[in-house]
């Protein structure tokens, strides 16, 4: 049976994995290119099926007959009981796709894939990107026109994002007619395979309604209506692009600067659901990393008793509203403001847990990039300072070292080995080093 690495190698032959959908395809209908978009370990028991991958690829489809491209989205299965999980779904009933079957087996790579919005793990997906759910919003939505003056023309969507048996967020473009709205609307949709979307949307009601949340540069997404049959949240658009997709042509202490102030300015507020406690040190759980680098696996031990040691530094602090999982890529960056998006994580605990999980996202996506950790070691300082400016707590600095070192120790560190690279050794030496300098000066500074 193939481990971990073998079936990441054949996750990432995407080459392979183009010829084979060209065979799958009708004629007239060529495969341009193909990227391996999503990758995580299979732990969902619902399957049914041994160890192996859950993964999702973004393919560039083009109809030569009538010279159009489209991408296609397929979320996947990849393991050993590639042939037993496809045979179970044949006969079953899938949405048509406008090119190719919505299943496919690649045999020579233990692979099945289901076009988009086809997932046997997310069965409601389909129905969250019908005109039926479009019209469901429409009818609930008063700027939108609700009630009977408003009806709907037309729509198109775009997934944005799309993590196969877990959720999707997608773009709507949609055209209405009737006397009680523009002609017009551009709309954020999320759904998840739970109802915690809930939640999230009472949560950014009541931040959209604290005028301290409004009074800056930076502003959130508008929330409009929850559907709780399909488990799908409507929200207002913002303008702008992540921060991955401008680095590096931006001015990244300037931006991260900016991001500092909105940390501020969040943690005034008092948005956070009640009840919901940020927990730290989560129960442990069998680290493969002691299995995979033993080495490392004793280093990261000791860094954890370490890190233990030290909990006094965020044992007795207010409780504060906290996004609780803030980093740049929360945010759509515009010429005029900055828009922070996804509060699903929104708790009551340590400012610093905020800091502490921004730095280390940073950290861990310039690994995952192969940039060097000390580009952003400036740019972070300035994040750190402006923060601390802003709010007048110069003794916050000591645990927001502390989060950061727990940060990557925990979820970071994690992280890179459920990628499955072919070696991730190196990196994961690196963060083990971060995670001890932050560790330090949290030591030092306290």
């Amino acid at each position: 049976m193939p481990d971990a690495s073998d079936l990441g190698r054949l996750a990432r032959d995407t080459t392979h994995l183009l010829t084979s959908l060209q065979r799958s395809l009708e004629d007239g209908v060529e495969v341009e290119r193909c990227e391996l978009a999503t990758i995580r370990r299979l732990n969902d028991s619902s399957l049914q099926t041994g160890d192996g991958l859950i993964v999702s690829y973004r393919v560039l489809l083009r109809d030569v007959s009538r010279q159009r491209q489209c991408v296609q989205l397929y979320g996947g299965h990849l393991g050993a009981d590639a042939a037993a999980f496809y045979q179970s779904f044949e006969g079953a009933t899938f949405v048509r796709v406008e090119f190719g079957p919505p299943l496919i087996y690649v045999r020579d790579l233990s692979l099945v894939l289901f076009a988009f919005p086809n997932d046997p793990l997310l069965p409601h997906l389909a129905a969250c990107i019908s005109r039926e759910a479009v019209e469901t919003c429409v009818r609930n939505v008063a700027e939108l026109g609700s009630g009977k003056s408003s009806r709907v023309l037309d729509f198109a969507v775009v997934p944005l994002k799309y993590d196969p048996g877990r959720g999707c967020t997608c773009r709507f473009l949609v055209s209405l007619d009737g006397s009680g709205a523009g002609s017009a609307w551009e709309l954020i949709a999320k759904t998840h395979k739970t109802d915690r979307l809930a939640r999230t949307f009472e949560t950014m009601t009541r931040l959209w309604a604290d005028p301290a949340c409004h009074a800056g540069q930076w502003v959130t997404a508008r929330p409009y209506f929850y559907d709780r049959e399909r488990r799908l949240l409507w929200q207002a658009a913002l303008r702008g692009r992540s921060f991955w997709s401008l680095y590096p042509n931006l001015d990244v202490t300037c931006v991260f600067r900016e991001m500092a102030r909105v940390a501020a300015s969040l943690h005034a507020s008092r948005f956070a659901p009640a009840g919901r406690v940020l927990t730290l040190l989560p129960e442990r759980r069998s680290s493969p990393l002691a299995q995979t680098y033993s080495d490392l696996g004793r280093r990261h031990a000791t860094l954890l008793k370490r890190l233990e040691a030290r909990r006094e530094l965020v044992a007795h602090v207010d409780p504060t509203s906290l996004h609780g999982d803030f980093h740049p890529e929360q945010f759509l960056i515009d010429v005029e403001q900055i828009g922070l998006t996804d509060f699903d994580s929104a708790c009551w605990g340590d400012a610093a847990h905020d800091l502490g999980r921004f730095a280390s996202h940073v950290l861990l996506k310039a690994l995952q990039r192969d940039l060097a950790p000390r580009l952003f070691e400036e740019p972070l300082e300035a994040f750190f300072d402006e923060y601390v400016c802003r709010t007048e707590r110069p003794g916050v600095r000591p645990g927001i070292f502390w989060h950061v070192a727990e940060q990557l120790l925990g979820r970071r560190i994690h992280k890179l080995l459920k990628q499955a690279t072919e070696s991730p050794r190196d990196k994961i030496e690196q963060m083990l080093g971060l995670a001890e300098t932050y560790l330090t000066r949290a030591e030092a500074d306290s």
